[in-house]
């Protein structure tokens, strides 16, 4: 829920799994066409991550989700008259209208808790294992430990099974595990 001049607008978010030839489109315009604070209404969520090369660790950034990005928006009439902003295709505005997934407001809550609010990025987490439990200390993962359905050590990387919808899909989050016993 978010306040504007004393009126109450409720917003979601809609979670739509795009094709390369999609993002494409969607990228050509996003760019010219839409204000800045449109632009901060379709995402792709982003989480750090760590990567070893040139013999040591540096930290990038990938998308949370595969191939999905979010849109912040009323409803699918809003979502409808954004696209048309951004003067897509009618049959691929079409498309993201009618396939787009509309989040529960407790799968909203759980990125939005995740997420920093103006990059829209999961930072790093740290934590250690012991006697086969995952503890973790620090970031945006604490607390949220039973959730994690996969650890990968060397990649530094955390799996989590996310509900969007009808169906489950993967997140992924940095985290480093600095001791195991």
């Amino acid at each position: 829920m978010k306040f504007v001049e004393n009126e109450v607008t409720f917003v979601m978010w809609f979670m739509y799994e795009y094709t390369e030839n999609e993002i494409t489109e969607l990228n050509q315009s996003y760019d010219t066409r839409l204000s800045e604070e449109e632009k901060k209404k379709i995402f792709i969520p982003i989480y750090d991550c760590m990567k070893k090369y040139q013999g040591s660790w540096h930290m990038e950034q990938k998308p949370v989700f595969k191939n999905c990005f979010l849109i912040e928006c009323r409803d699918r009439n809003d979502l409808a008259d954004m696209l048309h902003r951004l003067q897509c295709a009618d049959i691929f505005a079409e498309n993201i209208t009618a396939n787009a997934i509309a989040l529960l407001p407790e799968q909203e809550v759980f990125l939005r808790n995740l997420m920093m609010p103006e990059t829209k990025k999961i930072s790093m987490s740290t934590g250690y294992i012991k006697d086969g439990r995952t503890y973790v200390t620090k970031g945006p993962l604490q607390g949220r430990e039973k959730m994690i359905s996969r650890i990968d050590r060397h990649k530094r990387l955390a799996k989590l099974r996310f509900a969007a919808g009808n169906t489950d899909r993967e997140l992924c989050a940095g985290l480093e595990i600095i001791s195991k016993s």
